[in-house]
């Protein structure tokens, strides 16, 4: 009797430090994998700080002002060209009156259920 309880309890003994040992294992692997992960992120976040100085340096005013006047054939804004919306021409008269009316090729006539009088 006594050597069955002590085989069960060397058998115990050797599952709980093989499963000990697995995960201490694995926590080892995932402990890795966390740091890496963790200067990746630090790698990612300097990366953005350069990106967003280098885009700052190349929306300064000054310097879009000059790229403007040397690439683009630009005048400055003449007093004419600045209008009201009372200056503006009104919309053009459409040529249809059908159109004007609000029918549209395909739709149902609500007082014949076909469409556009077509039986």
């Amino acid at each position: 009797m006594i050597r069955a309880v002590n085989l069960i309890s060397v058998a115990i003994i050797i599952l709980v430090s093989v499963t000990l040992y697995r995960v201490k294992y694995e926590s080892g692997a995932i402990a890795r994998n966390v740091a890496e992960l963790r200067e990746e992120i630090v790698k990612e976040r300097d990366l953005v700080a350069v990106l967003r100085a280098e885009w700052s340096h190349l929306n300064q005013p000054a310097r879009l002002q000059g790229l403007a006047m040397r690439h683009l054939d630009l005048k400055p804004v003449e007093v004419r060209q600045i209008v009201t919306l009372q200056d503006l021409p009104g919309r053009p008269l459409e040529a249809e009156p059908a159109r004007a009316s609000g029918a549209q090729d395909g739709a149902v006539s609500p007082n014949t259920g076909t469409r556009n009088g077509n039986r």
